[in-house]
């Protein structure tokens, strides 16, 4: 049943750019023969997680021919979608879909303060607390407000990276 099916193109692994047009830079292409009956919006997710693309992309197919992106982009988020490629692929022979991938930002920075607090300035030690495996007292300040202060000793920042999907 070859004559059934229809010719969807990935582009991966670029990302849309405006130079003059808008066109989808530094991706590879890569043309598949797809059954329509089979075809779905989690199809297209399968396919996309056997080409190594797991999650966090934005899908978006073009409603015209592939080469003219300006104002032909619809954002694909559902079976409707996937049912209009269909459309589009039986009118034009072939069907464009773009993967642009979420870039991940810079690493959270989580900071995680040691102290060590004494008996300075006529501070009361109350009781011993554990801050990351280590001990530490716990002063209490008489002051105005009342309420417990501690001085740093140092500050260690640990990088925590989000999840980035491929």
């Amino acid at each position: 049943m070859d004559e059934e099916k229809f010719d969807v193109v990935f582009h991966h692994g670029g990302k849309f750019v405006n130079e003059g047009k808008l066109i989808y830079a530094y991706g590879e292409s890569r043309t598949l023969s797809c059954d329509p009956d089979r075809w779905s919006y989690f199809e297209i997710l399968s396919i996309l997680k056997e080409m190594g693309y797991v999650g966090g992309n934005d899908l978006w197919y073009c409603v015209g021919g592939g080469l003219v992106l300006e104002d032909r982009l619809e954002l694909l988020s559902d079976d409707r979608g996937a049912m209009h490629m269909v459309t589009i692929a039986r009118i034009l022979g072939e069907v464009h879909l773009f993967v642009v991938h979420k870039m991940c930002d810079e690493p959270q920075i989580i900071e995680m303060l040691k102290y060590n607090v004494g008996t300075t300035d006529g501070g009361q030690v109350g009781e011993v607390g554990e801050l990351g495996g280590e001990k530490m007292d716990v002063v209490d300040k008489v002051g105005d407000a009342g309420h417990v202060e501690a001085e740093p000793e140092g500050v260690h920042t640990v990088p925590v990276e989000d999840e980035c999907w491929r």
